[in-house]
């Protein structure tokens, strides 16, 4: 892999995954906010459905940003995040399909118990996943050009 397409990729997925860090999170803070609201029901689910979306370009340059570190020692790290993105991606994505599903039906279930249940393990395995991906950057210095001294 080019260092060019490497670089580009690794600085890609850097800017593209707090899109759905910030819509789920808003996602969910509006459902629980919302109240009888049908105008922050309508922004919860519109942000659901953009952060869901979101997640694929942020899963997918996330894959190709950890191609370049196959053979490192940090490997198994990298892989956890991966798996920790591949869960969120697919627990909002089911989320979102059932919400769209019932809305379709004529009742939205952003109010409901086991869908506020599956939102908060949603955001507990999303918070889990930056939290690692943080700790690669940070501490590992994944993905980080050292500067000159």
């Amino acid at each position: 892999m080019g260092e060019l397409f490497r670089t580009v990729i690794v600085h890609l997925h850097a800017g593209v995954v707090h899109f759905p860090i910030a819509l789920l999170l808003v996602s969910v803070v509006l459902d629980f906010r919302a109240g009888q609201s049908r105008l922050l029901r309508r922004a919860a689910w519109c942000s659901l459905v953009l952060g869901s979306l979101a997640t694929l370009p942020a899963t997918i340059t996330g894959l190709l940003a950890h191609l370049p570190y196959e053979t490192s020692p940090l490997l198994p790290l990298i892989e956890q995040h991966q798996y920790l993105a591949f869960a969120t991606t697919a627990l909002f994505l089911v989320l979102a399909g059932w919400r769209w599903r019932m809305l379709r039906r004529g009742n939205d279930i952003g109010a409901t118990l086991p869908y506020a249940a599956g939102a908060l393990l949603g955001v507990a395995v999303l918070l889990f996943t930056v939290y690692n991906g943080h700790g690669l950057v940070q501490v590992h210095g994944i993905g980080v050009t050292p500067s000159e001294p």
